[in-house]
Protein backbone atom coordinates (compact mmCIF):
# COMPACT_ATOMS: atom_id res chain seq x y z
CA UNK A 1 0.00 0.00 0.00
CA UNK A 2 1.96 3.37 -1.38
CA UNK A 3 0.34 6.53 0.48
CA UNK A 4 1.53 10.02 -1.01
CA UNK A 5 -0.73 12.28 0.69
CA UNK A 6 -0.03 14.63 3.95
CA UNK A 7 -3.14 13.47 6.01
CA UNK A 8 -3.64 9.62 7.18
CA UNK A 9 -5.08 7.16 4.92
CA UNK A 10 -9.02 7.05 5.27
CA UNK A 11 -11.75 4.52 3.99
CA UNK A 12 -14.07 7.70 4.85
CA UNK A 13 -16.53 5.69 6.04
CA UNK A 14 -17.90 5.11 9.82
CA UNK A 15 -16.56 1.62 11.38
CA UNK A 16 -14.51 0.18 8.02
CA UNK A 17 -11.58 -0.62 8.32
CA UNK A 18 -8.61 -1.69 6.11
CA UNK A 19 -6.22 -4.56 7.92
CA UNK A 20 -2.79 -5.29 6.37
CA UNK A 21 -0.99 -8.13 8.69
CA UNK A 22 0.42 -10.61 6.12
CA UNK A 23 4.38 -10.53 7.57
CA UNK A 24 4.92 -9.55 3.82
CA UNK A 25 2.93 -6.63 3.94
CA UNK A 26 4.13 -3.02 3.23
CA UNK A 27 2.91 0.50 3.92
CA UNK A 28 4.87 3.26 2.03
CA UNK A 29 4.04 6.70 2.73
CA UNK A 30 6.06 8.05 -0.11
CA UNK A 31 5.05 12.00 -0.17
CA UNK A 32 7.41 14.96 -1.39
CA UNK A 33 6.75 16.66 1.75
CA UNK A 34 4.79 16.20 5.37
CA UNK A 35 2.97 13.47 6.00
CA UNK A 36 1.15 11.88 9.24
CA UNK A 37 1.13 8.39 9.46
CA UNK A 38 -1.97 6.52 10.33
CA UNK A 39 -2.35 5.33 14.31
CA UNK A 40 -1.84 1.96 13.56
CA UNK A 41 0.05 -1.65 14.14
CA UNK A 42 2.36 -2.24 10.89
CA UNK A 43 4.20 -5.17 9.66
CA UNK A 44 6.67 -3.50 6.89
CA UNK A 45 6.47 0.56 6.81
CA UNK A 46 8.48 2.72 4.70
CA UNK A 47 9.33 6.41 4.79
CA UNK A 48 10.16 7.72 1.66
CA UNK A 49 10.12 10.49 -0.27
CA UNK A 50 11.39 13.69 1.51
CA UNK A 51 9.74 15.93 4.61
CA UNK A 52 9.27 15.42 8.06
CA UNK A 53 7.09 12.07 8.75
CA UNK A 54 4.77 12.03 12.23
CA UNK A 55 2.56 10.57 14.29
CA UNK A 56 -0.13 11.21 16.47
CA UNK A 57 0.04 10.75 19.40
CA UNK A 58 3.60 9.75 19.89
CA UNK A 59 3.81 5.84 20.39
CA UNK A 60 0.98 5.17 18.53
CA UNK A 61 2.68 3.35 15.50
CA UNK A 62 4.16 -0.12 16.51
CA UNK A 63 6.49 -2.19 13.70
CA UNK A 64 6.53 -5.77 13.70
CA UNK A 65 8.97 -6.17 10.58
CA UNK A 66 11.02 -3.75 9.45
CA UNK A 67 10.64 0.12 9.73
CA UNK A 68 13.05 1.22 6.97
CA UNK A 69 14.16 4.97 6.40
CA UNK A 70 14.62 5.80 2.98
CA UNK A 71 14.87 8.93 0.50
CA UNK A 72 15.57 12.04 2.38
CA UNK A 73 12.72 11.59 4.76
CA UNK A 74 13.19 12.17 8.30
CA UNK A 75 11.03 11.43 11.66
CA UNK A 76 10.77 13.77 14.33
CA UNK A 77 9.40 14.71 17.65
CA UNK A 78 7.59 10.80 17.91
CA UNK A 79 8.19 7.57 19.58
CA UNK A 80 8.01 3.78 17.40
CA UNK A 81 7.01 0.93 19.03
CA UNK A 82 9.13 -1.95 18.03
CA UNK A 83 8.15 -5.38 18.29
CA UNK A 84 10.26 -8.09 19.27
CA UNK A 85 10.83 -9.32 15.58
CA UNK A 86 11.60 -5.61 14.26
CA UNK A 87 14.08 -4.57 12.68
CA UNK A 88 15.26 -0.94 11.53
CA UNK A 89 17.00 0.16 8.42
CA UNK A 90 18.69 3.25 7.02
CA UNK A 91 18.66 3.31 2.81
CA UNK A 92 18.52 6.74 2.40
CA UNK A 93 19.65 8.44 -1.09
CA UNK A 94 21.67 11.06 0.94
CA UNK A 95 23.72 10.63 4.19
CA UNK A 96 21.18 10.25 7.34
CA UNK A 97 21.00 11.78 10.75
CA UNK A 98 19.00 9.45 13.41
CA UNK A 99 15.63 10.62 14.68
CA UNK A 100 13.23 9.33 16.95
CA UNK A 101 12.30 6.04 14.65
CA UNK A 102 15.84 5.29 16.60
CA UNK A 103 14.86 4.81 20.31
CA UNK A 104 17.14 5.10 22.97
CA UNK A 105 17.14 1.36 22.78
CA UNK A 106 16.26 -0.98 19.63
CA UNK A 107 14.73 -4.28 20.93
CA UNK A 108 14.20 -5.92 18.19
CA UNK A 109 15.55 -9.18 17.27
CA UNK A 110 16.23 -7.91 13.02
CA UNK A 111 18.26 -5.05 15.18
CA UNK A 112 19.58 -2.34 12.83
CA UNK A 113 20.78 -2.47 9.15
CA UNK A 114 23.17 -0.62 7.44
CA UNK A 115 22.31 0.07 4.02
CA UNK A 116 23.67 3.83 2.94
CA UNK A 117 26.68 3.95 1.20
CA UNK A 118 26.46 7.74 2.51
CA UNK A 119 26.68 6.99 6.17
CA UNK A 120 24.29 7.63 9.12
CA UNK A 121 25.27 10.14 11.40
CA UNK A 122 23.79 9.15 15.89
CA UNK A 123 21.98 12.03 17.07
CA UNK A 124 22.56 10.50 20.50
CA UNK A 125 23.88 7.74 22.36
CA UNK A 126 21.72 4.51 21.24
CA UNK A 127 21.98 0.98 22.01
CA UNK A 128 20.94 -2.07 19.88
CA UNK A 129 20.32 -5.13 21.72
CA UNK A 130 20.76 -7.78 19.43
CA UNK A 131 22.45 -7.28 16.14
CA UNK A 132 24.27 -4.43 13.45
CA UNK A 133 24.05 -5.60 9.99
CA UNK A 134 26.24 -3.68 7.45
CA UNK A 135 25.20 -4.04 3.71
CA UNK A 136 26.73 -0.52 2.92
CA UNK A 137 27.63 2.29 4.33
CA UNK A 138 29.27 3.69 8.20
CA UNK A 139 28.09 4.36 10.91
CA UNK A 140 29.36 7.57 12.43
CA UNK A 141 28.44 8.27 16.50
CA UNK A 142 30.54 11.80 16.67
CA UNK A 143 31.22 12.25 20.36
CA UNK A 144 27.72 9.58 21.12
CA UNK A 145 28.77 5.99 21.41
CA UNK A 146 26.50 2.89 19.77
CA UNK A 147 26.10 0.16 22.10
CA UNK A 148 25.78 -3.01 21.19
CA UNK A 149 24.27 -5.77 24.20
CA UNK A 150 26.07 -8.52 25.03
CA UNK A 151 24.17 -11.12 23.72
CA UNK A 152 24.42 -8.75 20.32
CA UNK A 153 26.51 -9.80 16.86
CA UNK A 154 27.90 -7.50 14.10
CA UNK A 155 27.75 -9.07 10.63
CA UNK A 156 29.32 -7.26 7.06
CA UNK A 157 31.69 -5.21 8.55
CA UNK A 158 34.59 -4.62 6.79
CA UNK A 159 36.27 -1.42 4.49
CA UNK A 160 33.20 0.79 4.14
CA UNK A 161 30.83 -0.92 6.83
CA UNK A 162 32.07 -0.32 10.55
CA UNK A 163 31.45 2.11 13.09
CA UNK A 164 33.66 5.50 13.14
CA UNK A 165 33.95 6.38 16.40
CA UNK A 166 32.67 4.89 20.02
CA UNK A 167 31.87 1.20 19.72
CA UNK A 168 30.63 -0.11 23.05
CA UNK A 169 29.70 -3.61 23.06
CA UNK A 170 28.98 -5.65 26.30
CA UNK A 171 30.78 -8.46 27.65
CA UNK A 172 29.16 -11.65 27.76
CA UNK A 173 30.20 -14.21 30.30
CA UNK A 174 33.50 -16.44 29.76
CA UNK A 175 34.81 -14.38 26.28
CA UNK A 176 37.75 -15.31 24.89
CA UNK A 177 37.73 -12.98 22.10
CA UNK A 178 36.09 -10.18 21.27
CA UNK A 179 36.43 -7.49 17.82
CA UNK A 180 35.36 -4.02 17.66
CA UNK A 181 34.66 -3.07 13.92
CA UNK A 182 35.80 0.67 13.99
CA UNK A 183 37.86 2.90 11.90
CA UNK A 184 37.62 6.80 10.92
CA UNK A 185 36.69 8.87 8.27
CA UNK A 186 37.87 6.73 5.86
CA UNK A 187 39.59 3.47 6.78
CA UNK A 188 38.51 0.07 8.46
CA UNK A 189 41.00 -0.61 11.52
CA UNK A 190 39.47 -2.84 13.92
CA UNK A 191 40.59 -4.22 16.80
CA UNK A 192 40.60 -7.98 18.24
CA UNK A 193 40.85 -8.35 22.49
CA UNK A 194 41.49 -11.16 23.88
CA UNK A 195 40.82 -12.08 27.51
CA UNK A 196 42.91 -14.24 29.57
CA UNK A 197 40.77 -16.00 32.90
CA UNK A 198 36.66 -15.80 33.04
CA UNK A 199 34.94 -12.31 32.09
CA UNK A 200 32.10 -11.51 34.62
CA UNK A 201 29.28 -11.36 32.40
CA UNK A 202 29.01 -7.55 33.35
CA UNK A 203 30.39 -4.27 31.77
CA UNK A 204 31.53 -2.92 28.91
CA UNK A 205 34.43 -2.27 26.41
CA UNK A 206 34.45 0.89 24.42
CA UNK A 207 37.08 1.02 21.31
CA UNK A 208 37.83 4.34 18.85
CA UNK A 209 40.30 4.92 16.48
CA UNK A 210 41.86 8.74 15.83
CA UNK A 211 43.72 9.47 12.48
CA UNK A 212 46.81 11.27 13.43
CA UNK A 213 50.14 10.53 16.49
CA UNK A 214 48.79 10.89 19.55
CA UNK A 215 48.83 14.21 21.32
CA UNK A 216 51.16 13.59 23.51
CA UNK A 217 53.75 11.04 21.62
CA UNK A 218 56.26 14.48 22.57
CA UNK A 219 56.74 12.74 25.32
CA UNK A 220 56.91 8.93 24.36
CA UNK A 221 59.72 6.95 23.28
CA UNK A 222 58.72 7.20 20.36
CA UNK A 223 60.11 9.01 17.01
CA UNK A 224 56.76 10.61 15.21
CA UNK A 225 58.72 10.14 12.01
CA UNK A 226 58.36 6.12 12.30
CA UNK A 227 55.29 5.89 13.64
CA UNK A 228 51.46 4.31 12.42
CA UNK A 229 49.72 7.38 12.11
CA UNK A 230 46.46 6.79 14.31
CA UNK A 231 45.87 5.86 17.59
CA UNK A 232 43.24 3.73 19.77
CA UNK A 233 41.24 4.51 22.77
CA UNK A 234 39.96 1.42 24.95
CA UNK A 235 37.89 2.32 28.02
CA UNK A 236 36.53 -0.44 30.61
CA UNK A 237 33.21 -0.08 32.11
CA UNK A 238 32.76 -2.64 34.79
CA UNK A 239 34.23 -5.63 33.34
CA UNK A 240 35.89 -7.88 35.72
CA UNK A 241 37.23 -11.73 36.63
CA UNK A 242 39.73 -11.75 33.70
CA UNK A 243 43.60 -11.50 34.80
CA UNK A 244 44.98 -9.99 31.77
CA UNK A 245 43.97 -9.16 27.83
CA UNK A 246 45.65 -9.12 24.73
CA UNK A 247 44.74 -6.34 22.04
CA UNK A 248 45.39 -6.66 18.13
CA UNK A 249 45.72 -3.30 16.39
CA UNK A 250 45.31 -3.35 12.71
CA UNK A 251 46.36 -0.56 10.27
CA UNK A 252 46.14 0.03 6.54
CA UNK A 253 49.68 0.04 5.32
CA UNK A 254 49.22 3.96 4.43
CA UNK A 255 49.33 4.63 7.61
CA UNK A 256 52.95 4.27 8.13
CA UNK A 257 55.72 6.70 7.80
CA UNK A 258 58.14 6.45 4.96
CA UNK A 259 60.74 3.98 5.48
CA UNK A 260 59.09 2.30 8.74
CA UNK A 261 59.58 -1.01 9.27
CA UNK A 262 56.52 -2.89 10.69
CA UNK A 263 57.83 -5.45 12.21
CA UNK A 264 60.04 -3.52 14.02
CA UNK A 265 57.07 -1.54 16.05
CA UNK A 266 55.87 -1.51 19.39
CA UNK A 267 52.91 -0.54 21.13
CA UNK A 268 52.77 2.20 23.53
CA UNK A 269 49.85 2.66 26.31
CA UNK A 270 48.93 6.10 27.07
CA UNK A 271 47.23 6.16 30.21
CA UNK A 272 47.70 8.06 33.79
CA UNK A 273 49.62 10.94 32.27
CA UNK A 274 52.54 8.42 31.41
CA UNK A 275 53.36 5.86 29.15
CA UNK A 276 54.58 2.00 29.52
CA UNK A 277 55.61 0.16 26.64
CA UNK A 278 54.06 -3.81 26.62
CA UNK A 279 55.40 -6.40 25.20
CA UNK A 280 55.16 -7.57 21.48
CA UNK A 281 52.95 -10.76 20.71
CA UNK A 282 52.00 -11.33 16.91
CA UNK A 283 53.41 -9.25 14.64
CA UNK A 284 52.26 -8.66 10.67
CA UNK A 285 52.94 -5.98 7.49
CA UNK A 286 49.32 -4.41 9.14
CA UNK A 287 48.66 -5.34 12.49
CA UNK A 288 50.94 -5.21 15.67
CA UNK A 289 49.47 -7.49 19.31
CA UNK A 290 50.59 -5.93 22.20
CA UNK A 291 49.92 -8.83 25.29
CA UNK A 292 49.67 -9.16 28.79
CA UNK A 293 47.91 -5.90 29.49
CA UNK A 294 45.97 -4.87 32.46
CA UNK A 295 45.69 -1.23 32.11
CA UNK A 296 43.06 0.81 29.52
CA UNK A 297 43.76 4.46 27.72
CA UNK A 298 45.50 4.62 24.32
CA UNK A 299 47.34 2.90 22.55
CA UNK A 300 50.21 4.43 20.08
CA UNK A 301 52.38 1.95 17.13
CA UNK A 302 55.50 3.09 16.75
CA UNK A 303 59.54 2.54 16.46
CA UNK A 304 61.06 1.88 20.19
CA UNK A 305 63.57 4.76 20.57
CA UNK A 306 65.93 4.53 23.93
CA UNK A 307 68.47 2.98 25.83
CA UNK A 308 69.02 -0.53 25.47
CA UNK A 309 70.94 -3.19 27.30
CA UNK A 310 71.59 -7.03 27.23
CA UNK A 311 70.25 -8.65 30.56
CA UNK A 312 70.15 -12.50 30.12
CA UNK A 313 72.75 -14.41 27.66
CA UNK A 314 70.58 -16.45 24.90
CA UNK A 315 69.09 -15.29 21.62
CA UNK A 316 69.65 -11.29 21.54
CA UNK A 317 66.82 -11.93 18.54
CA UNK A 318 64.28 -12.27 21.70
CA UNK A 319 62.68 -9.24 23.46
CA UNK A 320 63.71 -11.27 26.75
CA UNK A 321 66.98 -11.21 26.67
CA UNK A 322 66.68 -7.25 26.58
CA UNK A 323 65.62 -4.42 28.67
CA UNK A 324 65.20 -0.88 28.45
CA UNK A 325 65.53 2.62 30.46
CA UNK A 326 62.03 4.05 30.97
CA UNK A 327 61.02 6.24 33.96
CA UNK A 328 64.22 6.23 35.86
CA UNK A 329 64.53 2.06 35.48
CA UNK A 330 65.49 -0.83 33.67
CA UNK A 331 62.54 -2.97 32.78
CA UNK A 332 61.88 -5.31 30.21
CA UNK A 333 61.73 -4.36 26.47
CA UNK A 334 58.98 -4.65 24.40
CA UNK A 335 61.01 -5.53 21.28
CA UNK A 336 64.54 -5.94 20.03
CA UNK A 337 66.68 -3.01 19.27
CA UNK A 338 65.53 -2.18 15.83
CA UNK A 339 67.29 -0.03 12.48
CA UNK A 340 64.56 3.23 11.46
CA UNK A 341 65.56 5.26 14.75
CA UNK A 342 68.40 6.20 16.89
CA UNK A 343 69.20 2.83 19.74
CA UNK A 344 72.05 3.43 21.91
CA UNK A 345 72.75 -0.05 23.28
CA UNK A 346 74.87 -1.05 26.18
CA UNK A 347 76.47 -4.41 27.16
CA UNK A 348 75.94 -5.86 30.41
CA UNK A 349 79.70 -6.91 31.14
CA UNK A 350 79.25 -7.85 34.80
CA UNK A 351 76.88 -10.75 33.33
CA UNK A 352 79.85 -12.46 31.67
CA UNK A 353 81.91 -15.21 34.00
CA UNK A 354 85.41 -14.65 34.51
CA UNK A 355 87.07 -16.41 31.74
CA UNK A 356 87.64 -16.86 27.88
CA UNK A 357 86.29 -18.13 24.79
CA UNK A 358 87.95 -18.66 21.18
CA UNK A 359 86.34 -19.44 17.88
CA UNK A 360 87.35 -19.94 14.38
CA UNK A 361 85.48 -20.62 11.13
CA UNK A 362 86.71 -21.53 7.61
CA UNK A 363 84.67 -21.63 4.47
CA UNK A 364 85.04 -21.45 0.67
CA UNK A 365 87.34 -19.26 -1.31
CA UNK A 366 89.70 -19.53 2.09
CA UNK A 367 87.71 -17.53 3.98
CA UNK A 368 89.01 -17.69 7.34
CA UNK A 369 87.27 -15.93 11.02
CA UNK A 370 89.30 -15.74 14.09
CA UNK A 371 87.64 -14.58 17.63
CA UNK A 372 88.73 -14.27 20.75
CA UNK A 373 86.91 -12.72 23.93
CA UNK A 374 88.40 -12.22 27.42
CA UNK A 375 86.61 -11.19 30.66
CA UNK A 376 87.28 -10.61 34.43
CA UNK A 377 83.88 -11.60 35.75
CA UNK A 378 82.32 -9.52 38.35
CA UNK A 379 85.23 -7.67 40.45
CA UNK A 380 84.76 -6.79 44.31
CA UNK A 381 84.35 -3.25 43.25
CA UNK A 382 81.00 -4.43 41.13
CA UNK A 383 82.98 -3.52 38.18
CA UNK A 384 83.91 -6.17 35.28
CA UNK A 385 86.10 -5.84 32.15
CA UNK A 386 85.34 -7.59 28.96
CA UNK A 387 87.17 -7.30 25.51
CA UNK A 388 86.80 -9.25 22.55
CA UNK A 389 88.35 -9.16 19.21
CA UNK A 390 87.73 -10.95 15.81
CA UNK A 391 89.95 -11.07 12.68
CA UNK A 392 88.64 -11.81 9.25
CA UNK A 393 90.22 -12.54 6.01
CA UNK A 394 89.80 -14.52 2.46
CA UNK A 395 90.31 -14.39 -1.42
CA UNK A 396 87.01 -13.58 -2.29
CA UNK A 397 84.65 -14.76 -4.51
CA UNK A 398 85.93 -13.06 -7.60
CA UNK A 399 89.66 -12.68 -8.67
CA UNK A 400 91.54 -9.69 -7.14
CA UNK A 401 88.79 -9.03 -4.02
CA UNK A 402 90.98 -10.66 -1.32
CA UNK A 403 90.52 -8.96 2.10
CA UNK A 404 91.30 -8.58 5.78
CA UNK A 405 89.62 -7.21 8.80
CA UNK A 406 89.97 -6.38 12.26
CA UNK A 407 87.43 -5.49 14.49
Amino acid sequence: LYLNGATPFSLNRTRDNLLLNGTASLVVYSASGAQTLANSIYNNITLSGSGTKTSSPPGSVTVNGIMSMEGTAVMTSNTISYGPNSSLRYKGDLAQTSGDEFPLTLPGSGGLIIDNSNGITLNEDKTVTYSITFINGIISSGTNTLTLSNNGTVTGAGAGNYVNGNFEKGIAAATASISFEVGDATNYTPVIIGFAGTTNGAGFITVSTTSGDHPMIGTSSFSPSYTVNRYWTISNNGVTGYTSYDATFNYISSDLDPDTDPLSLVSGLYTGGAWTYPTNGTSTLTSLQATGLTAFGDFQLGVYIGTFRSSASGDWSQASTWEVFVGGVWTGAPAVPSVGASVNIVTNAADFEKGGKASMSYGNDNFQKYGLMLSSGEMDNGFAITAQGTHTRGNGYVDGTKFEAWS
